[in-house]
């Protein structure tokens, strides 16, 4: 491969990993025709998936205005053959389309979780996949805000309602007895 077509993939990894949220796969074993069953997954749900050299990956990595951030991903992830999956959706999704990936294919536990970072956080070893399933996202979080806030919204409602209602009558009651 020639500098400068090394030089122009780089560049491409570094754009994608300013988007911030990623995993680093073992999908060593994978044949052909698993590779492409994950790549339409990752599809159907929005999230790359990229091969590439651990040497390409710490080079894009440190291009990073974070790059202090990476430096755990760099030490623990880069090992190996990495596959990356690159997301701007939840979490979640991407580990439940694994898990779902994974049962499917019957075929021991490919492939790994090396590395996952999330605003800001990393998740290092396969042992974390069952936890970001389970990580809800923004819109998740804001709809279970709400719904908290709502329930005492509608007592200080229903109270105002009932006092209005109560008024109401000790008012009529009065008007009668005159």
């Amino acid at each position: 491969m020639k500098k400068e077509a090394k030089a122009e993939l780089i560049s491409e990894l570094a754009e994608q990993f300013e988007g911030g949220n990623f995993c680093l796969l073992n999908a060593q074993g994978l044949n052909v025709r698993q590779v492409d069953e994950l790549r339409a997954r990752c599809f159907e749900l929005g999230i790359t998936y990229r091969v590439s050299k651990n040497a390409f990956i710490k080079k894009a990595l440190e291009r990073q205005e974070r790059s202090e951030e990476y430096q755990f991903v760099l030490q623990e992830g880069l090992t190996g053959f990495s596959g990356i999956l690159f997301f701007h959706a939840q979490a979640a999704s991407a580990a439940r389309m694994l898990q779902r990936f994974r049962t499917d294919l019957g075929e021991g536990s490919l492939p790994q979780l090396k590395v996952a970072y999330l605003e800001g956080e990393s998740f290092v070893g396969d042992e974390h996949l069952d936890t970001l399933s389970k990580i809800k996202s923004k819109k998740e979080l804001i709809g279970d805000i709400l719904l908290s806030l709502k329930s005492p919204v509608l007592s200080v409602l229903g109270g105002l309602s009932r006092a209005r209602t109560d008024l109401a009558g000790v008012l009529k009651v009065l008007s009668d007895r005159k």
